[in-house]
C-alpha cells in the first residue's frame, strides 16, 4: 500500500503545470486498464466524445497491455489491444527465446440508454470478442452521475467475470444461457458469439469515480468481478482483495497518467495519449491565405483578361494570349493546374477544366477556382462551367453563376444557395452541339513528368519469432503522363534499415503461397527493389461510366494485366464496379523475374457513402489470388479533420483449418491527411494497415490506380455536404 501512496505523490507535481481545467469537456472520460472508457479493470457505461482516439499503455503484473481505442460513433466504441502475458513464453525457447506470449483482442461497447434525470446510462459490451478468446468476456453496465461523483454497477460474464457472485439472470429467459463457454479453437480469430453471456453464474462489479472540479484529477475505486483464479492457460494469480483503488491525472487535453493498487497486492500504472478526429482546429495553420479578389459585376479587372474588337464594340469579347497565360499562372499557383479552357460563341459561358493537387475537399477546390475566375475574367462572362479532372478522368462538373458568386463572396448570399444551383446534374460528356458552340482557348501540353523521393516505413507485429520487426525505406516514385488518362509510373524502394532478418518462421500454408511468403520478399538481399512499374489508361466511357486498363508490375508480389469498369453517377452516394486481372507471382528479389505461379482474380464491388456519419461501405465478391472465392466487407468513417479509420474482413470457401491461425482475413487501418502536419494544403495522406496475420486465404491484388479513388476520392464527396467551404 505504501507504494500506492508514493505513486500518488509522484503525480502531484504535475498539478503545477496543468492547463486550466475549464478548458476540458464538461464531463470528460478516462480509460480503463484494457483501453476504452472505464474505471480500472472494469468498464463503465460512459462513452468518450465522438471521434476521440486514444493510445494506452498499461502495466499490471503479469500483464502489459497496449491498446488503441476510437469512439467511432456517439454510441459505439471500438478497442484493439495487444496483451503481453509475461509469465508465459510465446513458444519453444529454442525458437522464440525469451519472447513472452502475445495475444490480440478486439472489444466493443454500445450504448443502449442515454442518461436522463431519472435513468442511468446503460451500455452492453464485449472484450476479446474476436481473437483467441483468452480474455473473452461480456457485460451489461449502468452509470449515473451526481455532481462530481459517477457511480457504476454491472454484470460481467466470462474470463473477467470469474468471481461468479450470482446465478446467470439470463437463464430465466432461456436455459441455453446456462451452457458452457467454449473458446474459438486452436486457430482462433472467429467471433465466438455462441458463448456470449453464457455460464451458470455471472459476476457483479461496481465502482465510483470522483472528479475534482478545479483540477484534472480523478480518484477511482471499484469492486472487481475477476477473482484471478481462471486466467489464460489455466494459470492463477494471487489476489488479496476484490477492491482496486486508483488515481488518474490529465495534462492538457492529450496526456493521461494513472496509478492503481489492484488485487490488494499489485501496483499498476497507465499512460495514455489522446486526440479527437472531430477537432478541425488542430494541426498546422495554413500560410496560404484565402483569395479575396475584387469581384464587382460592373468592374473589369485591372489586368485586362479579355478584349473586344476595336472595329465593332458589339462583338463578343475575345481572349488574349497574355490573359490566358496569366490565368494559367494564377490557377497553377493555387494548386489547380489548368487542363483546358473554352469560351462560348456569345462570350458569356466559360468552360474551365482543372486538376486538383492541393485540396481534400471538392467544394474548397471549386471555391478557389471560382474566385480566381472572378478576378481574372470580365463581367460579360456570366457562367463558369467548372470541370474537375482526376488522373485523366473528368469526374465532376458544376455550373456557377457570376452574380451568385459575387453575392456569396460579399456575404450577401448563403453558399448553400450557390451550391444548390451548381449541383444540378449535368453530363460530363458534352454533346456535339455543346462542343461546337465553345471555342477552345487553351489545352494542357503533354508529356508531363513528376518525380520525388519520400520516406516510408513498414511493420510486422505479433510474430512468434519476434514481436516487432520494421523497415525504414526511401521510395522514389516517377510518373509520366503521355496524354489525359494515359500514364506510365514506377517506384523504386531503397532499404535504409530493417530487422526482418529476425523472421524465422516459414509458411505452413496449404494454399498457394500468394502472401505467406512475404518474409522472402522482405529479406531480399538487394539494396534497391522495383516496387511498381505499370502503364495505365483511364478514360470516360459515358456519363457516369469510367474505364481503366493496366499492365505491368502492380505490387511487390504480382504483375500482369487487368481492366476495370466503374459506374458512379455524379451526385449519387453509390457506385458499382467490376475488375478482372491475370497476374503472375514475382521473384523474391523484386526485379523483373517471375515465379511459375499465375492466377485469375477479379471482383464485383458495391460502394456506398453514408453522408450523415461520413461512413463509406464497400462490399465485393469474387475470386482471390489463391483461387478461393468469397466476399469482403469494408467499413470506414472519415472524421471532420479528414482522418479515416476503418476495418474489413473476408470470408471465402477456405475452411478455418485450411486458412490457419486467425481463421479468416481481417484488419484495421487508419489514414491521416498530410495537411494536418503541413503549412500548405495538400491531398497527400499517410497511414497504416494492420492485419493480425499474413495468410493466403482472401488475399486481394493491390492496384495503384483504382477508379473509385479517382472518381470519389474527396472528403465529403458531394459539394452539398460542405457548402461553407466555397469561401475558404
Amino acid at each position: 500500500m505504501r507504494s500506492f501512496w508514493l505513486g500518488v505523490l509522484w503525480l502531484t507535481p504535475c498539478l503545477a503545470i496543468a492547463n486550466p481545467w475549464d478548458k476540458q469537456p464538461t464531463n470528460p472520460t478516462t480509460n480503463s486498464d484494457h483501453g476504452g472508457v472505464g474505471l480500472l479493470q472494469m468498464p463503465t457505461a460512459r462513452m468518450a466524445p465522438e471521434g476521440e482516439f486514444a493510445i494506452g499503455i498499461n502495466r499490471v503484473d503479469p500483464y502489459d497491455r497496449y491498446s488503441f481505442s476510437v469512439q467511432a460513433l456517439k454510441r459505439f466504441e471500438f478497442v484493439f489491444r495487444y496483451n503481453s502475458i509475461n509469465n508465459q513464453l510465446y513458444g519453444p525457447k529454442d525458437f522464440s527465446g525469451n519472447l513472452t506470449l502475445k495475444d490480440r483482442a478486439f472489444d466493443f461497447k454500445l450504448t443502449l440508454i442515454k442518461e436522463s434525470d431519472t435513468l442511468p446510462e446503460v451500455a452492453v459490451g464485449a472484450r476479446d470478442f474476436l481473437g483467441t478468446g483468452l480474455f473473452s468476456s461480456e457485460y451489461l453496465v449502468a452509470s449515473k452521475r451526481y455532481n462530481q461523483w459517477d457511480f457504476t454497477a454491472g454484470l460481467m460474464w466470462g474470463n473477467i467475470g470469474s468471481r461468479q457472485d450470482v446465478k446467470n439472470p439470463l437463464g430465466a429467459l432461456s436455459s441455453r444461457f446456462y451452457g458452457d463457454r467454449v473458446n474459438t479453437g486452436s486457430v482462433g480469430g472467429e467471433v465466438n458469439s455462441n458463448s456470449w453471456f453464457k455460464g451458470k453464474y455471472a459476476s457483479l462489479f461496481a465502482g465510483v469515480e470522483y472528479r475534482f472540479e478545479t483540477q484534472p484529477l480523478w480518484l477511482v475505486a471499484e469492486y472487481d468481478a475477476n477473482d484471478y483464479r481462471n486466467e489464460p492457460n489455466k494459470t492463477q494469480l494471487a489476489s488479496s482483495s476484490p477492491f482496486n483503488l486508483g488515481v488518474k491525472y490529465r495534462y492538457d487535453d492529450w496526456l493521461d497518467l494513472g496509478l492503481a493498487f489492484e488485487r490488494g497486492n499489485t501496483l499498476g500504472f497507465n499512460i495514455g495519449f489522446r486526440t479527437n478526429f472531430m477537432d478541425t482546429q488542430r494541426g498546422m495553420p495554413k500560410l496560404d491565405a484565402p483569395f479575396q479578389p475584387t469581384a464587382q459585376p460592373d468592374i473589369t479587372p485591372s489586368l485586362l483578361a479579355f478584349e473586344r474588337s476595336q472595329d465593332n464594340s458589339s462583338e463578343p469579347v475575345q481572349a488574349t494570349e497574355p490573359a490566358i497565360q496569366n490565368l494559367k499562372r494564377q490557377l497553377a499557383g493555387a494548386g489547380l493546374p489548368l487542363q483546358s479552357l473554352a469560351l462560348s460563341e456569345d462570350g458569356q459561358r466559360l468552360t474551365v477544366v482543372v486538376s486538383n493537387k492541393n485540396y481534400r475537399n471538392l467544394t474548397q477546390a471549386l471555391g478557389r477556382t471560382s474566385r480566381i475566375l472572378l478576378a481574372h475574367t470580365p463581367s460579360s462572362v456570366l457562367q463558369f462551367i467548372l470541370v474537375v479532372r482526376e488522373k485523366g478522368l473528368d469526374v465532376e462538373q458544376h455550373t456557377f453563376y457570376r452574380h451568385q458568386l459575387v453575392q456569396v463572396m460579399q456575404k450577401q448570399l448563403s453558399p448553400t444557395v450557390a451550391v444548390r444551383y451548381a449541383q444540378q446534374e449535368q453530363s460530363l460528356i458534352p454533346s456535339k452541339s455543346d462542343s461546337q458552340s465553345a471555342r477552345p482557348l487553351s489545352v494542357q501540353s503533354y508529356p508531363n513528368w513528376t518525380a520525388g523521393i519520400e520516406p516510408a516505413m513498414r511493420h510486422n507485429i505479433g510474430g512468434p519469432d519476434d514481436f516487432y520487426q520494421f523497415q525504414i525505406m526511401a521510395v522514389a516514385p516517377v510518373k509520366v503522363e503521355l496524354r489525359p488518362g494515359l500514364s506510365v509510373s514506377s517506384s523504386i524502394t531503397t532499404n535504409i534499415y530493417n530487422t526482418f532478418d529476425k523472421i524465422k518462421l516459414a509458411s505452413d500454408s496449404v494454399l498457394p503461397h500468394v502472401r505467406s511468403d512475404i518474409a522472402k520478399y522482405l529479406k531480399q538481399e538487394g539494396t534497391f527493389s522495383l516496387t511498381t512499374l505499370q502503364a495505365d489508361y483511364l478514360f470516360n466511357v459515358a456519363n457516369g461510366w469510367y474505364g481503366r486498363t493496366s499492365a505491368g508490375i502492380f505490387e511487390e508480389m504480382f504483375g500482369g494485366v487487368g481492366a476495370e469498369v466503374l459506374y458512379a453517377p455524379q451526385g449519387k452516394p453509390w457506385a458499382f464496379g467490376l475488375d478482372a486481372n491475370w497476374v503472375k507471382q514475382r521473384d523474391y528479389d523484386n526485379r523483373f523475374g517471375f515465379l511459375p505461379y499465375q492466377a485469375n482474380t477479379g471482383h464485383v464491388t458495391w460502394y456506398h457513402q453514408w453522408p450523415a456519419y461520413q461512413i463509406q461501405s464497400k462490399v465485393s465478391a469474387g475470386q482471390y489470388l489463391a483461387g478461393d472465392r468469397g466476399y469482403t466487407i469494408d467499413v470506414s468513417r472519415e472524421f471532420d479533420n479528414g482522418t479515416r479509420v476503418g476495418g474489413f474482413f473476408t470470408r471465402t470457401n477456405v475452411s478455418a483449418a485450411d486458412f490457419g491461425e486467425g481463421s479468416f482475413d481481417k484488419g484495421i487501418y487508419i489514414s491521416i491527411p498530410l495537411d494536418f502536419f503541413t503549412t500548405t494544403h495538400t491531398r497527400g495522406r499517410v497511414g497504416s494497415m494492420w492485419r493480425p496475420l499474413t495468410r493466403d486465404g482472401g488475399a486481394k491484388l493491390n492496384t495503384a490506380n483504382p477508379l473509385y479513388d479517382a472518381v470519389k476520392g474527396y472528403s465529403n464527396s458531394s459539394i452539398a455536404e460542405t457548402p461553407e467551404k466555397l469561401t475558404e
